[in-house]
């Protein structure tokens, strides 16, 4: 079982498409069971797709409104964070729009790292415009913000 993930064509600007085929091929480069893994970036006459591994699980926001997480389970959490961010530094890559709602769970609680549509590599030239702000303000660090 996979998850898709699809831009519709004239739905989106270039820029848009240009995010979407970067997210794949920073993602290609990672191998960590803590990030999402691609299998797959295709075009179809919908546009272009993304087939990636299916998480049955739930996100760290959701699972966080029930309320804090126990010592063990947050430890398993900020670990797996931890190792998924240091695999995609290892990479290059830096994920820009880290936050609750990105991390989803494994069953089982293993997190695993995602949407990396802001995502750029470390010594690259900005896809942002000078001045313009991606990602979530109260969850990026501040020499992103």
């Amino acid at each position: 079982r996979v998850a898709l993930k699809q831009v519709l064509a004239g739905a989106a600007d270039g820029e848009a498409l240009l995010r979407f085929g970067r997210e794949a091929e920073l993602l290609a480069r990672v191998r960590q069971r803590n990030v999402i893994e691609i299998h797959e970036l295709g075009r179809s006459d919908a546009g272009p797709y993304l087939v990636m591994e299916l998480i049955e699980g739930e996100s760290l926001a959701d699972r966080l409104r029930l309320g804090p997480l126990a010592p063990a389970a947050a430890v398993e959490v900020v670990s797996g964070v931890a190792a998924g961010v240091a695999a995609l530094h290892e990479a290059g890559i830096v994920h820009r729009d880290l936050k609750p709602e990105n991390v989803l769970l494994r069953d089982g609680g293993t997190p695993v790292l995602l949407d990396f549509g802001l995502a750029r590599e470390l010594d690259a030239r900005s896809l942002t415009e000078t001045g313009a702000l991606l990602g979530t303000p109260a969850y990026m660090a501040p020499e992103q913000a």
